[in-house]
């Protein structure tokens, strides 16, 4: 491990070199770098997908030739959250190996997908099922005589596995590739989308009902390519598909599903086909039709790689921009809901750096992954990790020991003093047996001075006994008037004294029946 900035490649739809060249294939929240660094060996090191963990650590999957067997191997990192690699594997056989995506399995495990290549056979798509310590449990390829590629992989709720990719195995043209598998790797179905045209798939989204969504490109539909989003049920079957885009060559990399139930897709454009690219954003329903669009770019060239939501119905927009300084660095766009860009920032240093992933953290913040040329040896594996504006928050009670709830989360018993925490408003919730809850609400802000909240619990008031029910007086009157020779009341006043007061209530005829034999 490297603990000093690393160097990067863009990697797209064909094999990851490094060359670092393109191959075919609410109120903001204000963040701020808590860390950023490097991971690899001597040699080419590429970081392709990161996820937060379930105890707020990382796991990020891409490719490497400084270890293994063969050439490039799938390079699988654990990653503290502070940034400490915890350990690293290299995963894959004497072929080529490319890691693409990675997500956490059930039982704390890893889920690897990708690509295998060798000279002796074609590119076919690899999945690699890790223990919690990165050892390989089994591997698995798909595809057929073409080249296949694996971009994107779910594990599912019945403990099997969902790939996106593209093929050149099954029809005149490459198609986008969905694939489902069983819990242990095995090939339940396979499904492809597209027309005549160069089709792919980049980026995979569970949806309600067991659905998936795919994201990729399309040149299926029109002269050049276009955005292309794909909307199957659970069995693969096509519920709607849309392609995005005009003249010239638009690209979709990555998925994020919106808080209406809409899909936001980041990926380039570049309208003159003249090799000036433009990052490209589009918004859409929840049936896949366009809301908005927007080409985000400068006086250089942007690429958008991946997307992630914000709180408030925007977006974060991570890829590479040449628009800043004199080489290509790591963009970070803050976007709107209706795609306004807010504000940028970018990373790296002197030579070729790019962002791959982007994913939204527990805390309101962000952590990218990607490549890095500006630093160390070799390309090494990149990430950055960005957290919220913090400050710390004291918070004591009388009686001290009662259970603290912050925004809702659990945070321990009082006394307690916590560092980091976000600034802004923050919800405070105490709870002691025997007292009454105690909430409040305290600003939380960056610098020295902490928030404190001093809390005096206030004892549960005793329930007062229900008062006695007085013995009530029913008295006939009027008499009893008779009807057709029997003697039936037509109705009946009840006195009723209490406090000194009377008052006369009539009773419903059903309310009388134990009283008929008084006439």
């Amino acid at each position: 491990m490297k603990t000093s900035w690393g160097r990067a490649v863009w990697a797209v739809a064909g094999l990851l070199l490094c060359t670092g060249l393109l191959l075919p294939v609410s109120a903001d929240t204000q963040l701020v770098e808590s860390w950023a660094w490097t991971y690899g060996g001597a040699m080419c090191d590429l970081g392709a997908s990161v996820r937060e963990t379930a105890d707020g650590g990382f796991i990020v999957a891409g490719s490497t030739n400084s270890f293994g067997r063969g050439d490039f191997d799938v390079y699988l990192l654990r990653i503290g959250p502070t940034g400490m690699l915890l350990w690293e594997q290299n995963l894959g056989t004497r072929a080529d190996e490319f890691g693409a995506d990675v997500r956490e399995t059930g039982d704390g495990g890893f889920i690897v997908t990708g690509w295998s290549w060798s000279p002796a056979s074609s590119t076919d798509v690899y999945l690699v099922r890790t223990d919690d310590a990165g050892r390989k449990l089994w591997e698995r390829s798909y595809g057929g005589t073409g080249s296949d590629y694996g971009h994107a992989v779910l594990p599912l709720d019945d403990g099997g596995y969902a790939i996106a990719g593209s093929t050149g195995s099954f029809g005149p043209s490459v198609d986008m590739y969905l694939v489902r598998t069983g819990e242990d790797g095995r090939r339940l179905w396979e499904k492809t989308y597209g027309g005549a045209g160069d089709d792919a798939g980049f980026s995979l989204l569970s949806a309600d009902n067991g659905d998936f969504v795919i994201a990729g490109t399309t040149g299926s539909f029109g002269p050049s390519s276009d955005v292309f989003l794909v909307r199957t049920g659970s069995n693969g079957t096509v519920l709607w598909e849309q392609h995005f885009g005009g003249p010239g060559i638009q690209e979709g990399r990555a998925v994020a599903r919106a808080g209406d139930g809409g899909f936001v897709i980041a990926g380039g454009t570049d309208p003159l086909l003249s090799g000036h690219w433009d990052a490209y954003v589009v918004r859409t329903d929840s049936h896949g039709r366009l809301q908005w669009e927007r080409a985000i770019g400068g006086g250089g060239s942007e690429y958008g790689a991946a997307v992630a939501m914000t709180g408030d119905d925007g977006f974060y927009l991570a890829g590479r921009t040449s628009s800043v300084g004199p080489s290509t660095d790591i963009s970070l766009v803050r976007g709107s809901s209706l795609g306004t860009p807010l504000w940028e920032r970018t990373f790296g240093g002197a030579r070729y750096d790019s962002a791959s992933s982007i994913q939204g953290t527990s805390d309101g913040g962000v952590v990218i992954a990607g490549t890095t040329d500006s630093f160390g040896r070799g390309d090494d594996v990149y990430l950055i990790r960005l957290a919220p504006l913090s400050g710390t928050l004291v918070v004591t009670s009388t009686p001290p020991g009662a259970s603290l709830f912050i925004d809702g989360v659990a945070r321990g018993v009082t006394p307690v003093s916590l560092g980091n925490v976000s600034q802004g408003r923050h919800t405070i919730l105490l709870r002691y047996p025997g007292f009454e809850e105690y909430r409040a609400v305290t600003l939380v802000e960056s610098g020295a001075s902490p928030a404190v909240v001093d809390a005096m619990l206030v004892t549960v008031t005793e329930t007062l006994p229900v008062p006695e029910t007085l013995p009530v007086t029913v008295t006939p009157t009027p008499t009893p008037v008779p009807v057709a020779g029997n003697l039936f009341p037509a109705f009946l006043r009840v006195g009723y004294r209490e406090g000194g007061t009377g008052s006369l209530v009539p009773f419903r005829l059903p309310d009388l029946a134990h009283l008929l034999s008084f006439f």
